[in-house]
């Protein structure tokens, strides 16, 4: 598997439960970075290994292509 590390925006989720509507401050999604192992892609989606082994792994994370802001690009440059 190969190495990647990459920039994306994450999603937020409010709190549990219900809020009264002039108690709801305004919230930004945050940038997150995130390096690992590129274990499966789609035309949608990566999706990187936190760890491995020859048979197992470990920390799967399904981040949309739409998300994602700088380093994989990079990523598929290398590839070709």
């Amino acid at each position: 598997m190969k190495k990647v590390s990459l920039s994306w925006i994450d999603s937020i989720v409010g709190p549990e439960g219900w809020q009264f509507i002039e108690d709801i401050k305004e919230r930004r999604p945050s940038k997150v970075c995130t390096t690992g192992f590129l274990f499966a892609e789609t035309d949608d989606y990566i999706t990187i290994a936190h760890s491995y082994t020859k048979t197992q792994v470990q920390g799967r994370l399904m981040i949309p292509k739409c998300s994602i802001v700088s380093g994989y690009g990079k990523l598929k440059e290398a590839n070709r």
